[in-house]
């Protein structure tokens, strides 16, 4: 007794496996291209909690986010389009690019003086996690898949 049996669709099935696996990928890559702009976004937002003239004290307190003087910080947050760091993962990158935003995020010695942290972009991001906003964008990426 001879036995045969015929799959029927697999290179369509394979296929159709295939494009979901492309899918999956770009679904994240938006997510985290997504997610990095809201990070940034929102930086610059916790970036005008507070402001003042040039040459004048600062309205901020240590450990309070820096005062706004001529927005130089606040425009310098920049993000990095997401980059596949392997065959499951995606990196976004965001930040300040002016020269004195490590300093006022941490706090440190200048050289002439030491200035208290005024934590700008940790705080933000923590909110972010914390209220799951940041997480429904980044998920919001799969929107299009």
């Amino acid at each position: 007794m001879t036995m045969r049996i015929e799959f029927a669709g697999v290179r369509e099935w394979d296929a159709a496996l295939d494009r979901l696996v492309v899918g999956k990928f770009q679904a994240c890559r938006t997510g985290a291209d997504r997610a990095a702009l809201l990070v940034a976004s929102e930086t610059k937002k916790t970036l005008t909690t507070s402001s003042h003239r040039p040459g004048t004290p600062t309205p901020s307190r240590p450990g309070e986010p820096p005062s706004l003087i001529t927005g130089t910080l606040r425009r310098s947050m920049k993000t990095v389009p997401a980059v596949a760091i392997s065959e499951s993962a995606w990196k976004s990158q965001v930040g300040p690019t002016a020269i004195y935003s490590r300093i006022q995020e941490l706090g440190g010695d200048t050289g002439w003086s030491v200035l208290p942290p005024r934590p700008y972009l940790a705080p933000t991001l923590e909110r972010l996690v914390a209220d799951g906003t940041l997480w429904a964008v980044f998920r919001s990426g799969w929107e299009v898949f």
